[in-house]
């Protein structure tokens, strides 16, 4: 049997502040409304990183939730904003 997790969408907003949004991947509305998410904050130009390691501080680049997902000991998805230079 396996253990439930929890993971949880961390997005930085410079302009907004930090959302921090829970889902059960094992429940498909809520997989579902998290994949709607991670594809619409790609398109805006936000990258994604599994946080992982010890208090996630170790990040890994992922480019699709169910990627991500794979790996049991992601607990949260960290969209960062792209950076923008001149």
């Amino acid at each position: 049997m396996s253990e439930h997790r929890t993971v949880q969408l961390i997005i930085l907003s410079p302009k907004l502040g930090d959302d921090r949004r829970e889902f059960d991947p094992d429940d498909s509305q809520q997989l579902e409304e998290a994949e709607k998410t991670f594809r619409q904050k790609l398109e805006e130009g936000f990258a994604a990183f599994k946080m992982v390691g010890k208090d996630r501080k170790e990040g890994e680049q992922v480019f699709s939730l169910k990627e991500a997902l794979k790996d049991p000991l992601a607990k949260a998805i960290m969209f960062i904003p792209g950076i923008v230079g001149g």
